[in-house]
This record gives C-alpha cells, sequence and structure tokens, in this order.
C-alpha cells in the first residue's frame, strides 16, 4: 500500500502514472477522504487537549462538561475509523507505479521485449507449466492453500519442498560460513 503522504504530495503525478496501468481510482474522493480524515484527527486531538486541561484544573463542576467532551470524542473517534477504512480500501487498490519508460498499453500483449537472451529450445510436444506439473506430481496444491489462506498461495509438498529446504540450507550455509 502506497505511503499517503506521497500520494498527497501529487496527487496528479499518481494519478497521470497510474493511466498507464489502465486502472480506475476515484481521486477526487481519496483526496476528500484524506482531507475529512485529517480534520476529525485534529477535533478529536482538539477535544482530548480540552479534556486534559480540565482534568489538570480539578474543578469539580467541569465534570459534566468533560463528560461531553468524551462522548463526543468517541463519536469522532467513530467516525474517523470510518473514514479510515475507506481510505485505506482505496490506497490498497493503487497499485505499483510503473517505471517512466513502461508503454502504455491495454494488457501485456502491449508489452515490448527489450532483450532476449539463450536459445529457446523447440519440442515436439506441448510443454507444461509448472504448477501443472507441480499438481500432476502431487508437490503443489492449490486447491487446499486457497481453502486455507486465500487466493495466490499454494502449499510445497513432498520431494519439492524438501528440495526447497535444501537449497535454503545451502544459501544460509554458504552465506554463513564461506562469506561470514
Amino acid at each position: 500500500m502506497h505511503n499517503l503522504k506521497e500520494v498527497r504530495n501529487d496527487f496528479d503525478g499518481f494519478k497521470k502514472a497510474l493511466e498507464k496501468r489502465s486502472v480506475n481510482i476515484d481521486f477526487s474522493k481519496l483526496k476528500d477522504l484524506d482531507l475529512r480524515n485529517r480534520d476529525l484527527i485534529q477535533k478529536k486531538e482538539s477535544l482530548e487537549k480540552e479534556k486534559k486541561d480540565i482534568s489538570k484544573s480539578k474543578d469539580k463542576s467541569l465534570f459534566e462538561k468533560s463528560k461531553e467532551i468524551s462522548l463526543a470524542i468517541e463519536k469522532i473517534s467513530d467516525q474517523q475509523k470510518i473514514v479510515k477504512n475507506d481510505l485505506d480500501k482505496i490506497l490498497s487498490l493503487i497499485p505499483n507505479i510503473p517505471n517512466e519508460d513502461v508503454p502504455v498499453g491495454k494488457d501485456e500483449n502491449d508489452n515490448v521485449e527489450i532483450n532476449k537472451s539463450g536459445k529457446i529450445p523447440k519440442f515436439n510436444f506441448a510443454p507444461k507449466s509448472h504448477f501443472e506439473l507441480g499438481e500432476k506430481l502431487n508437490m503443489l496444491d492449490f486447491d487446499l492453500a486457497t481453502k486455507t489462506t486465500g487466493s495466490r498461495f499454494v502449499f510445497v509438498k513432498n520431494k519439492l519442498a524438501l528440495l526447497e529446504r535444501a537449497i535454503s540450507n545451502f544459501m544460509l550455509d554458504t552465506h554463513t560460513k564461506i562469506n561470514g
């Protein structure tokens, strides 16, 4: 999620950069929510300061006023949580800002190939993807991972899990024993 201060400092820059990503973010709503959030925070802090001053004075006649202020603080806090939640939802939808030299396109078909290296082998069969092979060999479990944690996650199993662990241990041993 982007830092709101960075977005706030350059709304137009973010808006322009995201045109390349073909996403529709309502920046006017984001701006409005940000202003409301900051306004509510200021009001809450002002009331908290007033309440603190009342409690320092130890004037019992101001007890009722202190209770009213506490209720107002609670109400503002509830409003601010809702606004902050809406603000975070919008911020979480903003993707990474692409590099300036990234071409504008509708999808991956508009990408520009910059470099190609190595010899691409030709097969007399249709090669399978890593996830097809992993599922067929019972080494990757997407279904259980999705049920357990949500989408875009996989459980690595059996010999593939052992291989992954061995590679990690090799890397750790190399960097700690050889490279210090």
